[in-house]
């Protein structure tokens, strides 16, 4: 619960806030609650209001609340500057007195205006805050979200199309007729997207690689740690295997055709057989470049 003071009077307005998002807004010109189902605004309740239906989308900005019709800046700016609704942009209060949204139940504030946080991040640099601490969203809030005020995530869709397991099915199959060209090859930004999935993957695997390296070195027993186990030797050689499969597979997908008059990416046996097509010549089958049991390997690295 927050409060807007006033000096030497009662408190004007208070705020009450369940998860990330405001609730509840009590004022003396009235009280608004807004209903929340399986995390999605449905509808306000409000006096004197009465019930209106909210019209949302897929980031929970609110863009309709009839009579009124929302419109945004991307980073969440509102040029109607009085609205009957209590949340607005992603799903949360903006304060119109300062034209910026206070993210995380309060804990920091977010200008519209300046595109940036007003104070830095607790978890910059060296966390999930990212190198700039005052950067909203990593520069991209059509894509992400950060109601916490302190880490960003992309948003459902954005993570169900450009998710690793849904990019890694299309990138392992393999086409038989020219309409499957499009479904098993990316565009640019679902190229972008894979090799984001690899190097975060092979970053994490490297962490691994450092500490089994350093256990199997013949200085290493006489430090303080116990030196490397017959299992911390397997677990070396593991991940030698995978950091060579991962940094092969970051480029599978770098082989051009063009669908459509736009060039998008795919393997180089997917290359080949859709050229064959084209020519109406006959396909011969060839082994994935992808299996599941490369895939598999990747029980010892930290799901992405």
């Amino acid at each position: 619960m927050t409060n807007n003071v006033d000096t030497n009077k009662e408190p004007r307005s208070r705020h009450f806030y369940q998860n990330e998002h405001m609730a509840t807004h009590h004022s003396t010109r009235g009280n608004r609650h807004t209903l929340w189902g399986q995390g999605t605004p449905i509808a306000q309740l409000g006096q004197p209001q009465g019930v209106r239906l909210l019209q949302i989308d897929q980031a929970n900005s609110v863009i309709g609340m009839p009579p009124e019709v929302l419109t945004y800046s991307p980073y969440g700016h509102l040029e109607l500057r009085e609205t009957l609704g209590l949340i607005a942009f992603n799903g949360q209060w903006l304060d119109p007195a300062i034209d910026g949204y206070m993210l995380g139940n309060g804990h920091r504030l977010v200008k519209t205006g300046l595109s940036r946080f007003t104070s830095p991040d607790a978890l910059s640099p060296f966390d999930r805050g990212g190198n700039n601490s005052y950067v909203y969203c990593a520069g991209d809030p059509i894509n992400k979200v950060d109601p916490s005020g302190r880490s960003f995530s992309l948003l459902k869709w954005v993570r169900q199309k450009y998710g690793y397991e849904h990019l890694y099915k299309r990138a392992a199959g393999t086409i038989t007729t020219e309409e499957d060209a499009k479904k098993y090859s990316f565009s640019s930004n679902e190229r972008r997207a894979w090799k984001s999935h690899y190097n975060d993957l092979i970053d994490q695997n490297n962490s691994n690689l450092s500490k089994y390296e350093a256990r199997t070195r013949p200085n290493y027993a006489w430090k303080s740690e116990v030196p490397a186990s017959p299992s911390d030797r397997e677990k070396l050689g593991r991940a030698q295997l995978l950091q060579s499969q991962l940094e092969a597979e970051r480029n599978v997908m770098k082989h051009q055709i063009v669908i459509d008059g736009k060039t998008r990416y795919t393997t180089a046996k997917n290359q080949r057989i859709f050229e064959r097509l084209l020519n109406n010549n006959r396909i011969e089958i060839e082994p994935p470049e992808l299996t599941q049991q490369n895939n598999s390997v990747r029980k010892d690295t930290p799901n992405h």
